[in-house]
């Protein structure tokens, strides 16, 4: 009997979807449906986030609740992760053919060490599927903090906009616009979050990079969707940068090129800064999952993002965009040549069990049919199943 990896991916996919115990898929809007595992920890920390934290000033500190609300969120994550660590999840599952399967996942979250290391991972293989080099324009959304009282309220605007105007842009440059965005919060006083956004919408028709001024399409075009002042949403600051990658012939760097306010002036700046367009875009990422003191693993930013149930960062998708610009390189389909063994595969049936600790199983970890597991695992499987169900 055969059980594909396609049924085997599809089934763990499925049960993440339906009880979404992993909070980087999170939706905190959900918490009522039945089947959801939710740690008590980032309820808490995920209600914080929906506190009123100024009706009045402390000690003459409009952001003094913030701050303290951050503090706490800090600590529930921790508390989160002792929690969870060295955990694995454990699903029964019934098979179509009447087999009966157990599914062992390690459990997984942002503040684990190879989930950072992943999400550095992810994000150089979007810019490469995405051909996000040479030349990329850069977007800093902000939003104005006096307009949301609380950081859930923010967060979910700000998501719903910066959405919306990535659909504009797609329809008003199609086929040639993609981007790379990653979440950061602001975590001085407001802990707001906001987005970067590194993007090419560069075709020889609809937009020349070497004519970036503020007088350009793209840069007003942001601006009168975004601005708090003269913006149609009136969201907060639009700032955009044209980021190119130069070669001088001795040194490789970043040539930065953007407009700032001075004096109630509006005034060009040109910056140098050593690397890769990707490296520039990095350092905001490596700020969104590592903290300032390098012997903490939860930083204020990451806490926050993950109380508030925010992806640290996505992209347009890759195969997508590299189909509707012909890069698809087709490979030799040898399917006549192997057995289609979906043809004997069995759909299995997911039930979540609970949690184990990783080390009494042996660190196990994948989709096993009841009589490949030994008979000290089985015991300790149904011991528990018999204790939780009474």
């Amino acid at each position: 009997m055969t059980i594909t990896t396609d049924l085997i991916n599809q089934s763990v996919v499925n049960f993440r979807n339906d009880n979404l115990y992993n909070e980087d898929s999170l939706n905190p809007d959900s918490l009522n449906v039945p089947k959801r595992k939710r740690n008590r920890y980032w309820v808490e920390a995920n209600s914080i986030t929906k506190e009123t934290f100024w009706p009045d000033c402390a000690y003459g500190d409009r952001y003094f609740y913030r701050r303290q609300g951050a503090k706490e969120i800090v600590e529930l994550a921790n508390l989160y992760h002792k929690t969870v660590k060295s955990k694995t999840i454990w699903l029964s599952g019934h098979g179509s053919q009447g087999g009966r399967y157990h599914l062992l996942l390690p459990y997984t979250n942002r503040f684990d060490v190879e989930y950072m290391k992943n999400q550095v991972i992810k994000i150089r293989k979007a810019f490469k599927g995405l051909e996000l080099h040479g030349s990329i324009l850069f977007l800093t959304l902000t939003i104005d903090p006096k307009r949301y009282p609380s950081l859930y309220d923010g967060h979910k605007d700000i998501q719903k906009k910066v959405n919306h105007l990535l659909t504009i842009l797609r329809k008003k440059y199609p086929v040639v616009f993609r981007y790379v965005k990653i979440s950061e919060d602001q975590t001085k006083n407001t802990f707001n979050v906001h987005y970067h956004i590194a993007m090419s919408i560069r075709s020889l028709i609809d937009y020349n990079v070497m004519h970036f001024d503020e007088n350009d399409d793209i840069y007003h075009f942001v601006k009168d969707f975004w601005d708090y002042e003269r913006g149609k949403y009136h969201m907060g600051t639009a700032e955009t940068e044209l980021v190119e990658e130069i070669n001088d012939g001795l040194s490789n760097y970043v040539r930065v090129t953007g407009y700032e306010t001075v004096n109630h002036h509006t005034e060009k700046f040109v910056r140098k800064y050593k690397g890769t367009i990707q490296g520039y875009m990095l350092k905001y990422l490596y700020k969104a999952i590592n903290p300032k003191d390098d012997d903490e693993l939860i930083g204020t930013n990451n806490a926050v993002l993950w109380a508030l149930n925010s992806r640290i960062f996505s992209h347009s998708n890759i195969e997508k965009w590299r189909e509707d610009n012909d890069l698809i390189v087709a490979t030799k389909n040898n399917s006549k040549l192997v057995p289609d063994e979906s043809l004997n595969a069995e759909t299995i049936t997911w039930e979540y069990q609970g949690l184990l600790f990783s080390e009494e199983i042996g660190y196990l970890s994948g989709i096993y049919e009841e009589n490949e597991l030994e008979p000290s695992i089985l015991e300790l499987l149904y011991r528990k199943y018999f204790a939780d169900h009474g």
